[in-house]
């Protein structure tokens, strides 16, 4: 078990919950037979920069390389809210160039697209969302998020003006990696969206967070 923290590096963790072993969820056996695979959900927080996580996470190509259930089963009912605090804080337009990194099956992207904005790009991992988001007309890159991706996404389309990762910041084998692509692929004045859940405990599980 690791005692580093995954986003400033110390080692000072102080153990809060431990979970015992658990199955992926969503991810069904193929027959009675087929072994499961399990991983230890211990979490811990960082005394010196305050990250509530687990630091041992499971290993990404064992919960990304296929979802089952996509993004457009789910009930978004602040997605209105969200587009309308966009327009209220950002000065976007319909020609800026917008990635969502995570983008699932491109449901986020849709709204986008249906508000006229021209620009749009996902980026996924799993190969069972990227191929229904491209069946949408989404441009997708099939890959995690990194600075080699986003070097990738330089070499052959555009820097970004307005960066959206949603519910998926959480998941991120490698935080370190995670940055040194957004720093790569922003450009000067860019917006950045990130939602994650709230680890606070109230009704209302979601915390939209947009910085410009």
């Amino acid at each position: 078990m690791k005692n580093i923290c995954r986003l400033c590096g110390e080692s000072n963790l102080l153990p809060l919950i431990d979970f015992g072993e658990h199955p992926i969820a969503h991810h069904f056996l193929n027959n009675s037979k087929e072994k499961e695979y399990v991983h230890i959900i211990k979490i811990s927080f960082c005394e010196n920069c305050g990250l509530i996580q687990n630091p041992d996470p499971a290993p990404p190509d064992k919960f990304y390389t296929e979802y089952f259930a996509l993004s457009s089963w789910k009930w978004n009912p602040h997605i209105p809210k969200l587009m309308a605090l966009i327009k209220q804080k950002t000065k976007i337009d319909k020609n800026s160039k917008i990635l969502e990194v995570g983008c699932n099956d491109g449901s986020f992207l849709e709204v986008f697209r249906e508000g006229g904005y021209n620009n749009l790009l996902g980026l996924e991992p799993s190969k069972d969302a990227q191929e229904s988001a491209r069946k949408k007309g989404f441009d997708v890159v099939g890959s995690y998020f990194n600075e080699a991706s986003a070097k990738e996404i330089l070499k052959k389309r555009w820097k970004i003006d307005f960066f959206i990762t949603r519910h998926v910041l959480e998941h991120v084998h490698d935080i370190g990696e995670f940055k040194k692509g957004m720093q790569a692929l922003l450009s000067p004045g860019a917006y950045v969206l990130i939602e994650v859940p709230d680890f606070e405990y109230k009704m209302g599980i979601a915390d939209s967070k947009l910085v410009d």
